[in-house]
């Protein structure tokens, strides 16, 4: 009688503890999220000379981003997207005396971001996110004479309203660590043309606290 009775007095204190969640299971309070991306721009962008404007019909850029979050529930976060990204390469052209003109392009997207994560924390987290705010494109122009010397460079900045769209998922590889790929669809103008843009990246995201 009394081994039947300690058995269930035994059973009843550890009821309890097999009731309480495990330690860590929770979101990360903090996710600093970094990577790179490859992007494409469906659009024109122009370019004035004197008074010869050209345009060019799609540029693809290369880069590197910034994604730092709050996770403010299980489901949802809430944070900050930027994005710096170079076109490879430059545009030229060459006078008969000799000299020539160099052309680069930078870009950079600046904006909020709030996403939804509609399972929730775990192995595999998915993303669906929603994002606004500016973005500009710096045209770089080198002149070089006769021998490769630089005689001026130039430089202006356009600045436009961007908002889009994203979709991913980070896989946990470790306790504070998570890996994966994302995709966006973004729109915006340049020199008065509407542009869409289409980037497909690899991001790591440092998770901190619980």
């Amino acid at each position: 009688m009394s081994l039947g009775v300690t058995a269930l007095g035994v059973l009843a204190l550890a009821t309890p503890a097999r009731a309480q969640p495990e330690a860590g299971a929770g979101p990360p309070l903090i996710e600093l999220g970094a990577g790179v991306f490859g992007r494409y721009d469906f659009g024109e962008t122009c370019k004035q000379d004197g008074d010869v404007v050209s345009c060019n019909s799609g540029n693809a850029f290369g880069g590197v981003e910034a994604a730092p979050r709050l996770r403010l529930a299980p489901l949802f976060s809430v944070g900050a997207f930027a994005a710096f990204g170079w076109k490879p390469g430059s545009e030229g052209s060459v006078s008969s005396d000799g000299s020539r003109v160099e052309t680069h392009f930078t870009t950079f997207r600046l904006e909020a971001e709030g996403r939804l994560h509609p399972f929730g924390p775990g192995n595999a987290d998915l993303w669906l996110g929603a994002d606004a705010g500016v973005t500009g494109l710096t045209e770089s122009a080198d002149s070089y004479a006769e021998g490769d010397r630089i005689t001026s460079t130039q430089s202006s900045t356009e600045l436009d309203p961007i908002a889009g769209v994203g979709l991913g998922v980070d896989f946990k590889v470790l306790d504070f660590l998570a890996v994966g790929p994302e995709a966006r669809v973004a729109v915006t103008r340049y020199a008065d043309e509407p542009n869409v843009a289409v980037t497909l990246g690899l991001t790591g995201t440092l998770l901190i606290g619980r």
